[in-house]
């Protein structure tokens, strides 16, 4: 409903209907309404956030370890390249292909 605080012009009469029939503080009504909420935008951002690849240097194989094996999977994935094995497996295939050495394709 709220996007960077602001209510569309229809939900807005809407909100300001039920303020002025139950006679309550507008403002408080809306800051409610944000209240309320804030734990699905939250929790959308979570999954988003979780379902991106971060911008990192895939050639460094300290930062390419720091992954989850999830991350590393979605990297092969978009690459085209087998998901399966260990992490240590997977790793390895991230580098591989990181550094130029195209191999493990599907």
């Amino acid at each position: 409903m709220f996007n960077e605080g602001k209510l569309p012009s229809s939900e807005e009469r809407s909100l300001h209907e039920v303020c002025s029939q139950y006679n309550v503080d507008e403002t408080a009504c809306k800051s409610y309404v944000q209240y309320l909420e804030f734990p699905d935008a939250k929790a959308k951002k979570r999954v988003r956030e979780r379902n991106t690849l971060p911008l990192i240097s895939w050639t460094i194989e300290k930062v390419v370890k720091a992954l989850t094996s999830k991350q590393l999977k979605m990297y092969l994935q978009q690459k085209g390249l087998k998901i399966s094995g260990s992490k240590t497996e997977l790793i390895g295939r991230v580098l591989t292909h990181a550094r130029g050495n195209r191999c493990c394709r599907r």
